[in-house]
């Protein structure tokens, strides 16, 4: 038996913070923070250079709780009292997992194999009930307080969100919680790079990022780690401190509207990395790249030399602004940026080897590819039906045919190309927020959603597990390409903490909307064992219909564990005007001026 939860939080009793530092054979030092209730301190010396990302994936904390002791008269005859532990529970978490549920402390409370109570007197049945309300009220007392102490303590220390995860809408995020590619400011850090810093901590810092980016396969080429070296990353983020402008999966706002959400900013270096890894920028390339901040830019002019050209553009004035000034102080004066809406890309200097965009796109601007040389490529964090994705394709006989893909997050797109996601409010309390986030809600009754969700929830079980801290996307992109109604249930921790959700996701987790409208299941997962060391997925239904809409969400995962786990989708972009029997099979989706093809190979 497993129960788990986890609270948000009040100030830590926990008063004095440690440190756990790694150092590799050559001098690279990664630290963070060690709270007082870990049990374990990672710090290690001599890693070698390429295991340090390994390191880092092994750091995690753990703080145990002694089980409860329950006598249990045995049935012999002596009658003799034995003592058995049958309580425990722990609160862990590891900060570098994949999984997002693993970087905040969770408690995990477990019993052990089940004892017979034999022979029991109706004074004895008492007295086991007295212990067991005793055991819940130490749930309740002290196992739940030092939790939410954990987490707050936690909070305060560390970003909250997992990386690659798709921002939601802005009213279902939780104030004060940080996203890799939304972030908020900092309130604890107000030390800004106001004068020059210490180059010898620059340098260190620098190299612990390319470290860090190696171990975490965002950095692969020679070249782009050269460019990560020639950059001074921190000049482009003046306000924040040298360890925010160099870690590696820290986004760093440089502009907000009136509510506070995020509109611009320089994105977090891991997903810059693998982003300039797939548009395989090369010397002597004419290069354009669509939102702008100077950071990248500056990296795609090292790429290209001093044979090639860079352009960036932003349909803000203020970016433009800030990056015309920004640019000249770091060395790259030359990179013309100008004030274009993205959408419409940039005639002049074209034809564009490579354009690059760092703002989320509901489709593909035809505008893009005319631009593009014919081998050219254009690297997109293309969002498909509320998935976003940072897809490069290659220009190949008047499509583009897509080469790989990774999950990502950014700011969306303004102007033209704009298209917000719509939103079917469920439930919206105070801070307890539950919405269906949709690409096209208009068809769709919410009134009788919101009457689903009213309903007592139903829960079926797939079978299918998978390792903690191995990503799921490739799921999440499945279901999304084979379901007819897809939708991503969003909703805040404060829904899941009352009960209202299994899950909780301000980004969304997937969706299946049942055939008479009226119902939906959405993926959840459950621990397979009380060291949470695999889940296995589920689903949680709503509705009249919520058991045969479960059950084929149900076999959407088996399908997708027995057939395609481990593939990899294919896709490609044709103009509008392609004749539909010229498509290649699959999901169809409208990308703009495109038409996007999404498929899978065969089964296994």
């Amino acid at each position: 038996m497993t129960e788990s939860g986890s609270h948000p939080g009040q100030p830590s009793p926990w008063s004095t913070p440690g440190r756990w530092t790694i150092t590799t054979v050559n001098g690279v030092r990664t630290s963070g923070y060690l709270p007082e209730w870990a049990e374990d301190d990672p710090s290690e010396v001599d890693v070698r250079l390429e295991m340090l990302g390994v390191r880092l994936a092994d750091v995690s904390h753990r703080s145990f709780f002694e089980g409860q002791v329950l006598n249990v008269v045995a049935p012999d005859a002596r009658g003799e009292a034995e003592e058995e532990v049958v309580f425990e529970g722990s609160i862990d978490c590891n900060p570098y997992a994949a999984d997002a549920g693993l970087r905040v402390p969770v408690v995990n409370i477990s019993a052990y194999p089940e004892h017979w109570v034999l022979g029991l007197d109706p004074g004895g049945v008492a007295e086991v009930a007295a212990k067991l309300r005793a055991q819940a009220d130490r749930l309740d007392h002290e196992i739940r307080p030092a939790l939410i102490a954990a987490r707050a303590d936690w909070a305060a220390h560390h970003q909250l969100w997992p990386r690659g995860h798709q921002a939601g809408p802005q009213e279902l995020r939780p104030p004060q919680q940080a996203h890799p590619h939304d972030p908020q400011e900092d309130p604890r850090s107000n030390d800004v790079t106001t004068e020059s810093p210490d180059p010898a901590r620059v340098n260190a810092l620098r190299e612990g990022l390319i470290a860090e980016l190696r171990g975490l396969n965002a950095l692969r080429s020679q070249a782009v780690e050269d460019a990560l070296r020639a950059v001074p990353r921190h000049l482009f983020v003046p306000e924040d401190s040298l360890e925010k402008a160099y870690a590696a999966e820290r986004a760093l706002v440089t502009k907000r509207d009136e509510r506070g959400v995020a509109l611009s900013s320089v994105s977090a270096a891991r997903i810059q990395a693998f982003m300039l890894e797939q548009a395989d920028i090369r010397p002597g390339m004419r290069v354009l790249e669509i939102g702008s901040g100077g950071y990248n830019a500056s990296l795609i002019a090292e790429l290209v030399g001093s044979s090639g050209q860079v352009t960036t553009i932003d349909i803000d004035p203020d970016v433009i602004d800030r990056a015309r000034r920004l640019l000249p102080a770091a060395g790259y004066g030359h990179v013309n940026a100008l004030v274009v809406d993205g959408d419409h890309g940039e005639p002049d200097h074209a034809p564009y080897d490579r354009i690059v965009v760092t703002v989320e796109a509901a489709g593909l601007a035809a505008a893009w590819v005319d631009q593009l040389t014919e081998a050219g490529r254009i690297v997109v964090p293309l969002r498909m039906r509320g998935l976003t994705r940072s897809v490069a394709f290659q220009r190949e006989n008047g499509h583009l045919v897509g080469l790989d893909y990774e999950v990502c997050g950014f700011v969306p797109m303004r102007g033209a190309g704009a298209r917000d996601q719509q939103l079917i409010v469920l439930h919206d309390g105070e801070d307890d927020h539950v919405g269906l986030r949709l690409e096209d809600a208009g068809r769709l009754d919410a009134d009788k959603l919101r009457g689903a969700f009213r309903q007592p929830r139903t829960e079926a079980w797939s079978g299918v597990t998978m390792e903690r801290g191995l990503p799921y996307d490739d799921l999440d992109l499945w279901l999304a390409t084979t379901l007819d109604e897809y939708a991503l249930l969003a909703a805040t921790r404060a829904a899941r903490d009352r009960g209202l959700v299994a899950s909780a996701s301000p980004m969304g987790v997937s969706t299946l909307l049942g055939e008479g409208g009226d119902s939906f299941a959405y993926l959840t997962m459950r621990p397979t064992t009380p060291e949470r060391e695999a889940f296995e997925f589920g689903a949680v239904a709503h509705g009249p219909e919520a058991g045969k809409t479960a059950d084929r969400l149900i076999a959407q995962f088996q399908t997708w564990d027995r057939n395609h786990r481990g593939q990899r989708a294919e896709l490609a972009a044709y103009p509008k005007a392609t004749p539909a029997e010229q498509l290649p099979a699959g999901r169809l989706l409208e990308a703009g001026a495109f038409r996007l093809t999404i498929s899978w190979p065969a089964g296994r």
